[in-house]
């Protein structure tokens, strides 16, 4: 017994380091906030964009203040916060409130109000745009809810998308040493994501879903669920891009076998030299992940066609150190992309793609057609 115990030590030493590694390399030395910063702090300044978001949740609300901690709950709590975008600001990059309110630099909750279910329903509604369709942003592992509430603010801003603002946030640890426990918060909240997108799609309406990392794991098993319940109508009503997600490269065929063909490709954005994704294989499977795949490879070409699945690789934009954010910069070229770009209007074709940001246009062009 006492040698089964030794030889097991390198593999547990190894996957320590491991996890050590991605606290080292996932929280940075970047500010952190607190639930402070969801106080409203008063009006905007007349120069500041006000962007609204609503919020759908299962996490808990915190004992003490306005926020919503880590401790997930079977009940979901509707929201919407009002939030000031600085005017002078670093691309790309949130700065929460301080101790000094400073309203040109910060982004600031300008107001707030808890909603039921039902005026989530109608406000949705009732602030989509004639042709224009509701967006709903699904965070990532490690992720505290306001920085999920002021992240999709900056989105909202930058990518000058048209239809309302949602953030599903589920209860993230907001650590990056419980890589394992949110996995299990993800789990746990598949149901209340399949609600939510139950909710925005009704009376016919369209929606975006768009989710990050771990969230698109999430994401994908709340199609999945919407599959086992008979509600193709909601997934045939789905836009869905996954950035980066954190999932293993068979288990997202085994979804995909379960939900088949949503009518329009599901959109998966992938970079092979993600960090992140990189050390989430070592703690898992040793497989790839989903958002990390090499295109050129003729198998992913192959499989991203059969699954109706539309791979974009964007490593040419620019990346955080660990390659893991790309799809922030990217809000920005929404607009473009959306357009399909300059040349071919492919957005709607399964197959694999590489995205080209080096020109005034967005080129979005088939592996294919550029392995030639």
């Amino acid at each position: 017994m006492l040698l089964i115990c030794f030889s097991s030590l390198p593999r547990i030493l190894a996957s320590w380091l491991m996890m050590a590694l991605a606290a080292v390399m996932l929280s940075g030395c970047a500010q952190r906030p607190t639930s402070a910063v969801l106080t409203p702090v008063g009006s905007a300044i007349p120069e500041a964009e006000v962007v609204r978001v609503y919020v759908a949740t299962n996490r808990s609300p915190e004992a003490v203040g306005p926020g919503y901690g880590t401790n997930p709950t079977f009940d979901t709590t509707y929201l919407y916060y009002d939030i000031s975008i600085p005017p002078v600001r670093k691309p790309n990059t949130v700065k929460y409130l301080s101790r000094k309110v400073d309203p040109q630099t910060q982004f600031l909750v300008v107001g707030s109000g808890v909603i039921s279910r039902p005026e989530f329903r109608r406000m949705i509604e009732r602030d989509t745009p004639a042709g224009a369709q509701p967006g709903l942003y699904v965070h990532g592992f490690n992720t505290r809810f306001p920085e999920a509430l002021l992240r999709l603010a900056l989105l909202k801003s930058d990518s000058g998308f048209q239809g309302p603002a949602v953030l599903f946030s589920w209860p993230s640890y907001g650590h990056p040493l419980e890589y394992v426990n949110d996995r299990q918060s993800a789990l746990f909240s598949r149901d209340a994501l399949a609600s939510v997108l139950k909710d925005m799609t009704r009376n016919g309406n369209r929606a975006l879903l768009f989710a990050h990392s771990m969230g698109g794991w999430l994401s994908v098993e709340a199609l999945r669920t919407l599959k086992l319940e008979g509600r193709e109508d909601v997934l045939g009503r789905l836009e869905v891009i996954l950035a980066a997600p954190d999932i293993d490269v068979m288990v997202f065929d085994q979804q995909m076998r379960t939900i088949g063909n949503m009518g329009r490709p599901l959109v998966v954005l992938v970079a092979s030299d993600d960090k992140a994704l990189a050390i989430s294989s070592m703690i898992g499977t040793g497989r790839p992940r989903l958002g990390a795949l090499a295109i050129d490879s003729p198998e992913v070409q192959n499989s991203a066609r059969a699954s109706n699945v539309r791979v974009i690789d964007i490593s040419a934009v620019t990346a955080d150190p660990i390659g893991h954010s790309r799809y922030v910069p990217l809000a920005a070229l929404y607009t473009n992309i959306q357009k399909g770009g300059r040349g071919e209007n492919e957005l709607v074709v399964a197959g694999a793609y590489v995205l080209n940001t080096l020109t005034t246009e967005i080129l979005l062009r088939p592996v294919a057609a550029i392995t030639k």
